[in-house]
């Protein structure tokens, strides 16, 4: 079986390797960027737990399945909150699949 050429072994004509050192930066700060992103996304996920460790240590587990709430008691759950976000969210997914596949499809067959 014949093994395809790497792209950086395929040079167009007229340039040599020397004249790529744009592509090669893009491809670097492409690459840096790609993980600054997954730092930033990392950083994300411990702030909000950081954040959320107070109401997981006052409430314990039962807080992300409990549907009460009660503030004279100061008891609450949040099952409520995140299956109302989960619900829009599917929601905004019904409505908004179908119209950008029906715009794709008229931009890539019908538009051109």
């Amino acid at each position: 079986m014949q093994q395809m050429p790497r792209s950086r072994d395929m040079v167009p004509a007229g340039r040599n390797t020397d004249t790529l050192i744009g592509d090669r930066l893009f491809a670097g700060l492409v690459r840096l960027s790609g993980w600054l992103m997954l730092a930033l996304l990392g950083g994300l996920i411990a702030v909000l737990a950081w954040g959320g460790l107070s109401a997981w240590s006052a409430f314990g587990p039962g807080f992300v399945w409990s549907t009460a709430w009660n503030p004279v008691t100061q008891h609450f759950g949040a099952a409520a909150p995140v299956f109302g976000s989960v619900m829009t969210t599917l929601l905004a997914l019904v409505f908004a699949v179908p119209l950008a596949f029906g715009i794709a499809f008229w931009l890539v067959e019908m538009a051109p």
